[in-house]
């Protein structure tokens, strides 16, 4: 009421990308879309293709989650920033699609800010934008990381610049919490 006590995160209509393939974890997916939408950004859910992404929860089907807009379709300026979910089957088919890799390599040279969890940093790897970042993801692919030039940390979240990398589901909580906050200390509000 009076300008005191801890600043909002709000992110007042802010264009954010979320970059989604057949496989995207639902959990994951959901978190990410909840925590942005309610700090006030628009949501864009990105895909190579149209129509509906089949999300999953744990390997077994989830939603169907409609396709916003296709890559063919968009510019990384059109957005302040990326999000990408993880799911191994997701983040296995992001890295093989040229034009998926084209936009994430656009969105982190950018610096505008980037936030991945779980298996999404396979994206990163495979669009060679690794070298020297500081992050975390599913640990399975830790050595995938360190190959790609990365540091690999095993913590909740890490934020270096403006990558946010989230470990695992069962950190979601914590990296939804940071999320918002990444988000806002890029984004003009």
């Amino acid at each position: 009421m009076f300008g005191f006590g801890k600043k909002k995160a709000r992110l007042k209509r802010s264009r954010i990308a979320v970059l989604v393939a057949d496989g995207v974890e639902q959990a994951q997916l959901d978190a990410a879309v909840k925590q942005l939408r309610g700090a006030g950004a628009e949501i864009f859910i990105v895909a190579p293709r149209y129509g509906k992404i089949q999300a999953l929860r744990a390997l077994q089907s989830g939603a169907k989650v409609p396709v916003d807009v296709t890559l063919e379709e968009v510019h990384p300026a059109s957005f302040a920033a990326l999000v990408i979910p993880g799911g191994t089957l997701h983040a296995d088919r992001l890295r093989q699609n040229e034009r998926a890799r084209e936009f994430v390599r656009a969105f982190v040279r950018s610096g505008k800010p980037v936030a991945l969890m779980g298996h999404a940093p396979w994206v990163l790897a495979s669009a060679g934008v690794l070298e020297g970042r500081r992050l975390t993801s599913w640990p399975g692919i830790k050595d995938d990381v360190i190959n790609a030039g990365g540091e690999w940390v095993d913590e909740p979240y890490v934020q270096d610049g403006n990558l946010l990398s989230g470990r695992t589901t069962r950190d979601l909580r914590k990296f939804s919490k940071q999320l918002k906050k990444h988000v806002a200390e890029f984004v003009d509000v």
